[in-house]
């Protein structure tokens, strides 16, 4: 890249990425859970239907071992359970038992109370303007890389 101010730019952005991340992992340890695993059970908390580990992967940005790795933990807790679809048995669908609910529910409402709070910092006009921004760059990484 030439050009030093475009370079500068994509360099605060990462920066801030990481810095987003590591106040996720901060919240995460004052919870007891690592960040990965607080994305999880929030995802399994909050989805209607359940999800196949392939599925949280995508959603969570995560390889599929170490998906694997946490739903086994999970399972090995009884907080979630593995469940073979009745209309393709080779699909196999992650779901939290009644234990794993009860562990992840006020998790899942403890994250949502400290985003809320965190945007609650921002104006509305800011908040939109964040994730519009983020969709549309969302979008150029994914033209450009089918550009390729």
């Amino acid at each position: 890249m030439k050009n030093p101010e475009a370079v500068q730019l994509i360099m605060r952005y990462y920066e801030t990425w990481a810095g987003i991340n590591a106040a996720y992992e901060r919240f995460a340890a004052r919870l007891g859970v690592t960040a990965n695993l607080l994305y999880l059970l929030d995802l399994l908390c909050c989805v209607e239907q359940p999800l196949t580990q392939s599925e949280i992967g995508t959603r969570l940005g995560l390889p599929k071992q170490t998906v694997a790795s946490m739903v086994s933990g999970l399972e090995r807790k009884g907080y979630a359970v593995r469940e073979v679809s009745s209309v393709d048995h080779r699909r196999r669908y992650v779901r939290l038992t009644e234990a794993g609910r009860a562990c992840a529910q006020p998790l899942s409402d403890k994250i949502c109370a400290f985003e809320r709070a965190a945007f609650g910092r921002m104006q509305d006009a800011e908040q939109l303007a964040l994730v519009e921004t983020s969709e549309k760059l969302q979008r150029a990484l994914h033209e450009v890389l089918d550009e390729e």
